[in-house]
């Protein structure tokens, strides 16, 4: 009985749905005055977004449709209203389901979503602040003579679009560590597991490296040679938590 989560009353089905309903309307909102709050600094956005591209070819962008800039608009304030919102959805679904879980499982559900968050943020900044920048860089390179052959006029939609597939692809990287501490909480892999793939995960790394990054070669290697530290400092972790 002492296993046993104590509740101040017991749950009805009809209050579970109740309660779940209240939870998805809470989100909605937020998610709401995150995208008007998001589409208010709109521009700001976009142009914090833009800098490592203007810093290095030092002129405007340009848009092909008169619709172009307003979709892009909403496109900005949707996914970053998405990000702001998303460690609010992951809190109420924590509270929707906590009344379940024993103090432990909370603790550690907790303390995952946080590292799930955090890592998700280091992965994007990584991507803006160290990768595009060399990546830029490695590509204008192609215009070496600067002739008027080949003169690059960067287009708006397709600009933003590369820097978002970018911030998923890397955030989504940088979660690889994070999948795999919860499968060896689990149960479903162990630190053996992790060590006897190693030389196929090597390969695997590489080639979401090569599929998250601009196509240079040091981009590449930075971080695939991150995420395999992430692999071995994981196989610690397994070690720890998995100590049999």
């Amino acid at each position: 009985m002492q296993n046993i989560p104590q509740h101040d009353k017991p749950m009805t089905l009809g209050s579970h749905l109740q309660e779940f309903k209240t939870r998805v309307i809470y989100c909605c909102i937020f998610f709401v005055i995150c995208f008007g709050f998001s589409y208010y600094f709109s521009e700001n956005i976009l142009y914090f977004i833009a800098q490592p591209l203007l810093k290095i070819i030092g002129n405007r962008m340009i848009y092909t449709s008169i619709t172009e800039p307003f979709f892009v608009y909403i496109k900005i304030a949707g996914l970053t209203a998405l990000a702001l919102a998303i460690p609010f959805l992951m809190i109420q679904i924590y509270l929707f389901i906590s009344p379940a879980l024993h103090y432990n499982e909370k603790k550690w559900i907790a303390g995952t979503g946080i590292v799930f968050v955090s890592m998700f943020v280091i992965g994007m900044s990584l991507m803006y602040y160290a990768i595009l920048p060399i990546g830029i860089k490695f590509l204008m390179t192609y215009n070496k003579a600067q002739s008027l052959i080949l003169q690059l006029q960067a287009k708006l939609s397709d600009y933003i679009e590369m820097i978002f597939q970018l911030s998923i692809g890397f955030g989504l990287a940088f979660e690889l560590p994070v999948l795999l501490v919860i499968l060896a909480k689990i149960g479903i892999i162990s630190y053996r597991h992790l060590q006897k793939f190693r030389r196929l995960a090597v390969v695997l790394i590489f080639i979401i490296a090569a599929v998250v990054t601009p196509p240079d070669v040091l981009s590449q290697v930075i971080l695939g040679v991150i995420m395999m530290a992430f692999y071995e400092i994981t196989i610690l972790i397994c070690k720890y938590i998995q100590p049999n």
